[in-house]
C-alpha cells in the first residue's frame, strides 16, 4: 500500500515515464490486447488517485504478479502528468 501512495510523488512519476520511454512500441502493442478491461480501468483509476485502499491493495497484487501491467500504468501516469502540466 505504501508503495502505491509513493507513486504520487512527481519524481517517481517521472522515473516511471523515463522507464516507459525506453520500452519499444512493440512491447506496448502486445500488452494492450492482453490486459483485461477491469484491470485496465483500475490502472487508470490508480493513476488518477481514485482507488480505495482495498482496490489499491488488489491492484498492487496484480502488478506484482504481472509486471507487464507497469507499462500501462506508466502510460496513464504520463497522461495524468501531461494533463496536470497544462
Amino acid at each position: 500500500m505504501n508503495a502505491i501512495r509513493t507513486l504520487k510523488d512527481r519524481e517517481q512519476f517521472r522515473a516511471l515515464l523515463r522507464f516507459s520511454d525506453d520500452t519499444s512500441p512493440d512491447v506496448f502493442g502486445r500488452m494492450a490486447g492482453d490486459i483485461p478491461a477491469d484491470i485496465d480501468e483500475r490502472l487508470r483509476a490508480l493513476a488518477d488517485g481514485a482507488l480505495s485502499s482495498k482496490e489499491q491493495k488488489y491492484l498492487l497484487e496484480e502488478l506484482v504478479s504481472s509486471p507487464e501491467l507497469l507499462g500501462r500504468l506508466a502510460q496513464y501516469l504520463q497522461d495524468k502528468v501531461s494533463r496536470d502540466d497544462l
